[in-house]
């Protein structure tokens, strides 16, 4: 039997979306608010007069670089996670079998895409910052379908530090109609 890969955290570039997505605003803001300093035109010197509130907007732009900067790491260090780690170390298990049990996401989220694989019990949201690996519903695209064949590669993860505790797919494949 031959698979398709779907999903690999390994390849998966989402995470880097998000930082550029949440961060890119900070920058900009910080950019703009310090950029305004140097301007030297009459209106900036009749809204900003005085030496306060310049060293204010220097320090006001920094801060929200400063936000950017700590998100672009945060995630940086998110992506290097236990997860990661496991996957590139070959710390997981693989379960292989029909998807059963599938309750779907509905499209407007408030309520968990789950499944079973194998005895394996899976479950997931788009709408979850806390859930790493794939968290595709089919509501919004996702490959996981009732009755599909799939091979799934997961860590388990079972940290207090989650919402959701379980078990993350690193690896979904499924199977080949070729």
């Amino acid at each position: 039997m031959t698979y398709k890969t779907v999903y690999d955290i390994t390849e998966s570039s989402s995470y880097l979306d998000s930082v550029r997505l949440i961060s890119t605003p900070f920058l900009f803001v910080g950019l703009i608010i310090i950029a305004t300093f140097f301007r030297k035109d009459k209106q900036y010197k009749d809204i900003f007069s005085g030496k306060t509130k310049a060293i204010r907007k220097l320090i006001i732009g920094g801060l929200f670089i400063a936000i950017s900067l700590s998100i672009i790491i945060s995630m940086t260090i998110i992506l290097n996670s236990d997860l990661h780690i496991a996957m590139r170390n070959g710390n997981y298990k693989t379960v292989e079998g029909t998807v059963e049990n599938y309750i779907p996401m509905p499209e407007e989220g408030h309520k968990q895409e789950s499944f079973d694989v194998g005895g394996v019990h899976f479950e997931f949201s788009d709408y979850s910052l806390t859930i790493q690996g794939y968290h595709n519903a089919a509501s919004h695209g996702g490959a996981i379908r009732p009755n599909l064949h799939v091979r799934i590669k997961y860590y388990q993860n079972y940290y207090e530090k989650r919402i959701l505790a379980g078990n993350d797919i690193v690896k979904l494949e499924i199977q080949d109609s070729n």
